[in-house]
């Protein structure tokens, strides 16, 4: 799953770069003459942790746009960053710093458990170990 997770991360970083050179690639085709002047652009939407932004240039001289998309920060799980809150009933609740999402978990999501080794069999006195 992580292999996964890192591979779509860096097709996401590609696609990003891509795109951000389409958008000035054409610096040469101005209408009015010479190279784009493009402004400093106006976002239209913010990107969070699991959705694309979106940027808007405007060439100061034609009047000619390009849209250029912010991807998600390719890292972690989605972009999310958790962070522990607090625990109600014995059940984890997280949210993501940047975004504000909720989670919450029968387990943490840092860490993926495997079954565990028995230390000490239970017996009808003590408790086991695991």
């Amino acid at each position: 799953m992580k292999i996964i997770k890192n591979i779509l991360s860096l097709v996401m970083a590609a696609a990003m770069v891509v795109s951000a050179a389409a958008a000035f690639a054409e610096e040469g085709s101005c209408p009015k003459g010479g190279y784009h002047e493009w402004n400093e652009g106006e976002v239209v939407k913010e990107p969070n942790c699991v959705e694309a932004g979106e940027t808007l240039y405007t060439c100061q001289k034609c009047g000619e746009t390009t849209l250029d998309t912010k991807y998600p920060d390719p890292l972690g799980d989605a972009g999310h960053e958790w962070e522990f809150v607090e625990e109600k009933d014995e059940t984890p609740y997280y949210k993501c710093k940047f975004c504000h999402d909720t989670l919450q978990e029968t387990s943490d999501p840092f860490h993926e458990w495997d079954g565990g080794v028995v230390i000490k069999e239970p017996t009808c006195v003590d408790e086991g170990v695991i």
